[in-house]
């Protein structure tokens, strides 16, 4: 009997999105510190959403907050926020091999992140070529909308404690 839903009939974007459901794991509560850690530095819960889906750097979202609320100059923490991302320098090359030639990469880029990085790495070699772009694009834009949601979740929370 055929699964519906077995890894042979989804479409390669779902199937990226099924293989980063582990994620989510830990996206998910450190978003949603992260949210609540901004908002208590006076980042409305719209600002806080936003760098979450503008920047989406973890560890830079965190030092970035700390930073600007502790009265850091701008130019300090983008100094900082691009020190702390250098390994990507080191990342996106190291994948250039598994991906179709092209420029169209350069966007999906943004959802490159350590965890996205690490799954890619091992999964894509396992992919026939044709299917490597829409499979990355689901893994990453999962990883990437759970990021934003938890952050946006942690940010509402922060703002009503921050009420009370």
């Amino acid at each position: 009997m055929n699964n519906p839903t077995s890894a042979s009939t989804l479409s390669p974007w779902l199937q990226g999105m099924r293989d980063a459901m582990p994620l989510l794991g830990g996206y998910i509560p450190v978003a949603i510190s992260f949210g609540l850690i901004a908002t208590q530095a006076n980042f409305s819960v719209w600002e806080a959403t936003a760098i979450s889906a503008l920047i989406y750097a973890g560890a830079s979202q965190f030092l970035m907050v700390a930073m600007l609320a502790s009265g850091a100059s701008l130019w300090l923490v983008v100094v900082m926020t691009l020190l702390i991302n250098a390994r990507h320098v080191v990342y996106a090359p190291n994948l250039t091999p598994l991906l179709p030639p092209g420029r169209r990469w350069i966007a999906l880029m943004h959802g490159l992140t350590d965890q996205v990085f690490a799954l890619a790495h091992n999964r894509l070699p396992q992919l026939p070529m044709v299917t490597r772009q829409g499979w990355y694009s689901g893994a990453a834009l999962l990883a990437w909308a759970s990021w934003v949601l938890g952050t946006t979740l942690g940010a509402v929370a922060g703002a009503n404690l921050t009420e009370q």
